[in-house]
């Protein structure tokens, strides 16, 4: 006993948690408590399959209502198991227990580790079970658990069988479950039916806009029925209000865009303009006209006018970053100016954590953030000739951003106009062993090697061995990430309308890319798949597929023909095959749904057997760095196709 009193102290719990008759346990998770209450110490032991991750971190996130709080744990080993406590505060009414590494998120088999709040006679909390449904939401993912409306539509029923009252706070999340439920039918219905009550005894318009929305989103075929409706009680009220904005962004001009944004909210007086048009939305499109009208001062006064710091930084640096690229001396001074702005902005969004993230998450995402636009502001600097206020700034933009080779490379750049070439080549070292060189990068080695040494003689000696550490170092990482999956076989028409199925290609490695003609991240990556399709092109064991999915157009042949001219535009050489839609309305689309894939780029590596072996999500904007290791992922898939025959 004194051990285990030993290891709370040392995790800085200073708690002593008895497990027992009284546990709770779910999967690898068991808590202190059988029936959870708020503003009592819970213990847990987790021994599921990341309790040894030296890089696991254990959340706690609880509901309140609808709305979603995160709060990052302490915990420690003991034994086999990891042990950790938190306290529910008052306001908590369902919560979830989640154990991630930076890698892999334990799911306990879809379900997660949710659990409800109890009284202090041991009954369900008011609220419980409807606040435990918001984990199975679109939000699901993030606590480890498979989406499922159906189950969610049972857990409100459950709350409102006990608590009829609660209906009204979750009417809205109850009903939009229900239409993503397999009961969606019926439910449109009783919606439907509910609706000509209220629109027969003239319900208040803010009462009707509710179901408005979710009537016009999920029957769109009757969405102008359903506007008249309201029209025909409401004929000067928000409803009315907010259709004519669509005629504010068709104008031409940035002022006229104002002048008629300034007439429709003089027009609609009796109504709040915060109920007619997100101020924000309207501030940060205007601004962005006034910049393309190059109206600089324009700009400035209505992106000074969005509060909120990362719609301000963003549009600051998305002006400030143009002029740096352009490099035009009497431009500086303007993108100087910009980039501060952007900076400054970028720095006050840690008072804006949402609260589904943790404060270290949030402190991650800021950094990212910062590093992103500080770049902008130190090239300007440098520019200027302000060397050592952009190194200055630099060094700080790559703790955060030290995978960009990019960014990288202006910190080498800085360095050597600094006169620090010794810096500039061990830095510079640093980043190609890590794999986070490109050719840019190792052109400015040169120049630091040769300072150094007084000649370049045996630079690509060095060079070379510099590659082949972050080879080795890279073939290891990706090894980690090694999957063993059955893959799920698809047949389907490319652009030429001849079949493809994953069947048939048995026996070789398949790289699967799924990405769509609006997808900016996708089409960014396309370079970096070129190299890697170029190098295997005379490998008949190895076949690229680019799956075509989640597209708009509203015909199969608009379709193909914006695919043939991105591949023609763009001298690009890939196999496209089109994913078969199952409902074109909501944009599902079968193969992505078999692959489980939540957003695009994804790419997935299949060896021989037809096993996926590895899976890679987005884009970092490295094109180099996304050939070379989707070389890797090729050679560990053949290799592991050939053991598993």
């Amino acid at each position: 006993m004194q051990k285990v009193k030993l290891l709370w102290a040392i995790a800085g719990l200073f708690f002593l948690v008895p497990f027992g008759a009284a546990a709770q346990q779910a999967g690898q998770l068991e808590l202190s408590m059988n029936y959870p209450k708020v503003h009592r110490r819970i213990g847990f032991q987790y021994g599921g399959q990341l309790s040894k991750s030296p890089d696991l971190k254990s959340t706690l996130y609880y509901s309140v209502e609808t709305r979603i709080y995160a709060q990052q744990l302490s915990h420690a080993m003991m034994g086999d198991k990891l042990i950790g406590s938190f306290t529910l505060p008052d306001s908590a009414q369902a919560f979830a227990l989640v154990f991630k590494d930076e890698e892999t998120t334990d799911k306990n088999d879809g379900r997660g580790y949710i659990y409800n709040v109890y009284t202090a006679d041991n009954l369900p909390s008011l609220g419980t079970y409807a606040s435990e449904a918001s984990f199975y939401g679109n939000m699901a993912a993030l606590f480890g658990v498979t989406r499922n409306f159906d189950t969610a539509v049972t857990l409100y029923e459950k709350e409102f069988a006990q608590h009829p009252d609660q209906k009204d706070i979750y009417k809205e999340t109850y009903l939009t479950a229900g239409l993503y439920s397999r009961d969606r039918v019926t439910v449109l219905g009783g919606i439907k039916s509910e609706w000509e009550q209220m629109i027969a005894r003239k319900a208040p318009e803010d009462s009707l806009l509710k179901v408005y929305g979710i009537l016009s989103n999920f029957d769109r075929a009757n969405g102008q029925q359903y506007k008249d409706s309201v029209l025909a009680i409401y004929p000067h009220g928000q409803l009315s209000a907010r259709d004519k904005v669509g005629n504010i962004f068709k104008k031409t001009t940035a002022d006229s865009m104002v002048t008629a944004y300034d007439d429709l909210i003089n027009e609609y007086k009796d109504q709040k303009p915060e109920d007619i048009l997100n101020p924000q939305q309207f501030y940060y499109i205007v601004a962005k006209k006034y910049w393309e009208e190059k109206n600089a001062d324009k700009f400035q006064q209505f992106a000074d006018q969005v509060d909120i710091n990362s719609m301000r930084s963003s549009i600051y640096n998305s002006a400030a970053w143009p002029i740096a690229e352009a490099q035009v001396k009497d431009s500086l001074d303007l993108g100087v100016t910009l980039a501060k702005k952007s900076v400054d902005a970028a720095v006050k969004m840690k008072d804006d954590r949402p609260t589904y993230y943790t404060k270290s998450e949030w402190d991650k995402v800021c950094q990212s953030n910062y590093s992103m636009v500080a770049d902008t502001y130190g090239y300007l600097l440098f520019q200027q000739g302000k060397v050592k206020d952009a190194l200055d700034i630099q060094q700080k933009v790559v703790e955060g951003l030290s995978t960009d080779a990019d960014v990288n490379g202006r910190y080498i750049q800085y360095l050597l106009a600094n006169n620090d070439a010794e810096s500039a080549l061990e830095k510079g070292a640093d980043f190609v062993k890590a794999g986070h060189g490109d050719q840019t990068l190792k052109q400015l080695m040169k120049q630091a090697y040769q300072k150094v040494n007084n000649n370049d003689t045996g630079f690509a000696a060095y060079y070379n061995k510099l590659q082949a550490v972050a080879f080795e170092h890279q073939s290891a990482e990706i090894k980690k990430s090694m999957l063993d999956e059955p893959g799920h076989n698809f047949t389907l028409k490319d652009i030429n309308d001849k079949t493809v199925s994953l069947d048939s290609l048995k026996g070789k490695v398949v790289i699967v890319d799924f990405w769509a003609t609006w997808c900016g991240p996708c089409k960014m990556s396309f370079p970096g798949m070129q190299m890697a399709l170029d190098k295997y092109k005379n490998d008949p064991d190895v076949v690229f597929l680019f799956i075509d999915t989640w597209e708009r157009q509203p015909t199969m042949e608009q379709r193909k023909k914006e695919i043939q001219k991105l591949m023609t535009d763009n001298d690009y050489s890939f196999h496209v095959v089109l994913d078969d839609p199952t409902n074109e309305e909501k944009q599902e689309y079968k193969t992505v749904s078999a692959y489980g894939v939540t957003g695009i780029p994804t790419k997935f590596v299949l060896d021989r057997a037809g096993n996926i072996r590895f899976k890679a999500i987005g884009f970092d904007g490295n094109s180099e760095k996304l050939a070379e290791e989707l070389s890797v992922m090729i050679e560990l898939a053949k290799k592991a196709g050939q053991s598993s025959n």
